[in-house]
Parts: structure tokens; C-alpha cells; sequence
């Protein structure tokens, strides 16, 4: 059991994955931004280990100046429909650099050192994982993974066959989650493991895990969370609506320069403030992140359709050029498979909160694409439209044609509570898709059903 204790001799670095995502892709959230957090973190990090090297891997895009420390900016691609999986490569690509020539624990922005982490790297492990446990599927959570260098290309092995599994099984959680699953996947520990700590070695690689509750702890989302220091817990992570209390306990424990204790007066003052802040950024929180992730799941549907959107385009056809509107095109990724079948198009991708130069505003809430259209793709966005009727009956005098999907309820359906957190506002049965379709005056010439994204998708005229 690793219980964290002296200090140990040990140089190590901190990188933390963070890109700006639009600004209206998430709205507008009370509360510190990401770069304000990780200043935070980084000074956290350097009041337990002065030597620690400090890194944040990113786009070319994002503001940094919020950061006060000294560190090295990492800049690379950044697609925000992918974000997780995005951050998986940024870390993958940080260990097969050369960069890597000492430990590194790859955290969230979220989190506030609580302690050293030098005695953790003190062990030899090539990767350590915390454990949570209360997630069969996804045991060990993202948001704090910590590599030795000791055997580096054991590591780097690890890393890559994380980055395999997420690209190969887990696209549909490249926005989300989907990082948890991979890693779940290439440690391969018996579902019915229960043990907090451990090791295994997988093909010559040494995987450890070690407890949540120490490592990687997250306090209880409540104002009276903040009247603990939580001593003797060296990785303190805000999670989602926590993250408002990442500012009053570093002002309450660590402003000082070295962590201290608190005064009782201190400490309910900073309680009672919580109380109002946390409220307004949960429910702030809660909303700008169901609707990144409608965008991602229905991103991750559209990467899974495209084939299928592609092959019934084709079948479509018509003379000449034609002009292709795709509405909340996502990564606009489409457009390849349209031309890769040989489909003569002026491909033209509209987005809600466009993330690619390429792509043009326009919400499918209020409006249409300019011009006639000869085809118009309405991909993974019935789910999520408040009126999707009302944008089927604006088309109609537009578009020549049109390819509709719906993951409709006579294939998976889904609880409530699974529709809310994909962001979804509906899931209807294929019969009220069809209806709706011959309402707005299209006719429907083909339908197919795909197996893989567990959806219909029509071809009309």
C-alpha cells in the first residue's frame, strides 16, 4: 500500500491537457476557465516539489496567459467533437518525445496537489491508475494517470495500446468517456476485481493502480465540503460542479504560500459563500455540458453513419454538380465519404457553433441554408432539435432531396435519464420519423437500418 509520506529525491513533471473549446459551444459558465485552473494546480504542484517541471499540452489557439509559472507549451491539433480522444493522443505523442525522460502524471486541469507525488513515483511501476471501483466498466478514472520512466517503451507501449482500443472500439465516446473504457480495456482485470490497490504485468508491462480515495479524491459536491483540508490525500479533484471550490480552498489552505490550517470562522464564512456560487455554477455547468455532449454524441453518430449517408447520396444522384448542405456537420468528415464515392459535389458543412474554418453558422433551430439545395443531410439531429418538424417544413421549398437518421426507439431505446446525458430531447419510434418526413411533403424513396449507430436513415425526394 502506497501512503503518502517524506519527501523523496525525485524530479517529476506535470502536463494537463487543455484546449478552449468554442465559446458558444459551451456558453457562458461562472467560475474559473480552464487556464485560470491550471495556474492553480501548477502552483499547488510547486509548493509540495519546487523542481517539478510543468507542461500543458494544447492548440495554437488557446489563451495561456492566466498561467503565472513558468512551463512549456505543447501545441498540436485539436478537434473539439474528439476532445477526450484528442487529449489520449496529445498524451501518447508526449511519451513517445523526448520529453519524456522523467516521470509524468498527466492531470486535469481540476485538480489541486495535496501533497508530493514523489512517493508514488518512488515505486516501480511503468503506468499507475487510480481506482474507483464503483464503475464496472469504467474502474479507473481519466483524470489522473502517472507514468514512470523507468522502462520508457514499456510505457509507451501501454499508451499506444490505450490510443488503439479508443480508435478502434470506443469512437462513440471520443467526446467522453470513451478514454475510461479504453484503459479499462488494455489493463483487462477480472470484472469482479475489488481490490483498491494492485499490480499486473501485461505483455512486460508493470500496471499498477492505486485507490481514488487517496489519489485522486473528489470531495462531496456541498459548501460544507470546503471545512476539510483533507491531510494525508495528496490529489484533491474538483470534478464537475466542483470546480468552484477550487479557488476558495486554495485561498483558504494554500494562499500563504505553504499549505496551512484554517480558522473555524474562516472556514464557515468560506462555507456559507460556497453555498450560493456552487448552486449557480451546477446548474450553468450541468447545462453547457449536455449540450457539448449532444455535439459529441451526435458527432460520434455521424462517424458511424457516414458510410450509409454516403452509399444513399450516391444512390440519390442527379445531374450535374450538386449542391450538399450538411446541417451541424460536426468535423465535416462526411464530405470525404461523399467524394470518396465518386459523388460530384459542392459540399457545403453549416454548424450551430462552427469548430473548422471551413464550416458555416447557421442553427437549424430558426433557419435554413441559403439557396436551393440539391441535397441536404439532417444527420444525428432529430434527437436533439426543439422543433425538428419545423426544420423538416423550412427545407421542403429548398432541397431537391434529402438523408434523415433518427436512433429511433424500435432499435435501442433508451431511459430518460440516458437520453438527458447524451443530450437528447427525444427518441421516437421509426413510424412517428416516417410521419413526420411525409408531413413536411417529402417523400421517402429508401430506408436502411444501421446495425453499428443503432439507427434508421431515409432517403426522400
Amino acid at each position: 500500500m502506497i501512503v503518502p509520506g517524506p519527501m523523496f529525491l525525485m524530479s517529476y513533471e506535470v502536463s494537463v491537457f487543455h484546449a478552449d473549446r468554442p465559446a458558444a459551444a459551451m456558453g457562458r459558465i461562472p467560475g474559473p476557465g480552464g487556464a485560470e485552473m491550471t495556474d492553480l494546480l501548477f502552483r499547488s504542484v510547486r509548493l509540495f516539489d519546487a523542481d517539478a517541471r510543468l507542461s500543458v499540452m494544447t492548440d495554437d489557439k488557446t489563451d495561456l496567459g492566466a498561467i503565472s509559472l513558468p512551463f512549456t507549451r505543447l501545441s498540436g491539433p485539436v478537434n473539439f467533437s474528439e476532445l477526450m480522444l484528442e487529449r489520449t493522443r496529445a498524451q501518447c505523442r508526449f511519451l513517445e518525445s523526448d520529453r519524456f525522460d522523467r516521470p509524468v502524471a498527466f492531470l486535469d486541469a481540476d485538480i489541486l496537489l495535496n501533497g508530493s507525488l514523489a512517493p508514488l513515483f518512488a515505486r516501480d511501476f511503468d503506468v499507475c491508475l487510480t481506482w474507483r471501483g464503483d464503475e464496472l466498466m469504467q474502474p479507473f478514472n481519466g483524470g489522473a494517470i502517472f507514468f514512470n520512466n523507468r522502462r520508457p517503451e514499456a510505457a509507451r507501449r501501454f499508451m499506444r495500446r490505450v490510443l488503439d482500443r479508443y480508435e478502434a472500439a470506443h469512437r462513440d465516446g471520443a467526446g467522453w468517456f470513451g478514454d475510461q473504457m479504453a484503459l479499462a480495456e488494455a489493463v483487462d482485470l477480472p470484472l469482479d476485481n475489488t481490490a483498491e490497490e494492485g499490480e499486473v504485468v501485461r505483455d512486460g508491462i508493470r500496471i499498477a493502480w492505486v485507490s481514488c480515495d487517496i489519489w485522486n479524491f473528489s470531495p462531496e459536491e456541498t459548501p460544507i465540503a470546503i471545512m476539510d483540508r483533507y491531510a494525508g490525500r495528496p490529489v484533491l479533484h474538483f470534478k464537475g460542479a466542483r470546480k468552484v471550490m477550487m479557488a476558495p480552498f486554495w485561498s483558504l489552505y494554500f494562499s500563504a504560500g505553504a499549505p496551512r490550517a484554517a480558522s473555524l470562522p474562516a472556514r464557515l464564512a468560506a462555507a456559507f459563500a460556497l453555498a450560493f456560487a456552487l448552486g449557480r455554477y451546477r446548474r450553468a455547468y450541468r447545462k453547457a455540458n449536455r449540450r457539448f455532449g449532444a455535439k459529441a454524441n451526435a458527432a460520434a453518430q455521424r462517424r458511424s453513419l457516414a458510410p450509409t449517408v454516403a452509399e444513399l447520396a450516391a444512390g440519390l444522384g442527379g445531374t450535374g454538380r450538386l449542391v450538399v448542405a450538411d446541417l451541424e456537420c460536426g468535423d465535416a468528415l462526411i464530405g470525404d465519404d461523399l467524394r470518396g464515392r465518386g459523388l460530384d459535389c459542392d459540399y457545403q458543412p453549416f454548424d450551430s457553433h462552427p469548430s473548422l474554418p471551413a464550416v458555416r453558422p447557421l442553427d437549424p433551430e430558426t433557419s435554413a441554408p441559403p439557396g436551393m439545395i440539391d441535397l441536404v443531410l439532417v444527420v444525428g439531429l432529430i434527437e436533439c432539435l426543439r422543433d425538428p418538424a419545423a426544420l423538416l417544413a423550412r427545407l421542403r421549398p429548398l432541397a431537391g432531396t434529402m438523408i434523415v437518421s433518427h436512433a429511433v426507439s424500435d432499435l435501442r431505446p433508451l431511459s430518460r435519464s440516458k437520453r438527458a446525458k447524451m443530450g437528447w430531447r427525444r427518441q421516437l419510434p421509426a413510424a412517428d420519423v416516417e410521419a413526420m418526413i411525409r408531413a413536411a411533403g417529402f417523400k421517402i424513396v429508401e430506408r436502411r437500418t444501421d446495425d453499428a449507430a443503432r439507427a434508421m436513415v431515409w432517403a426522400c425526394r
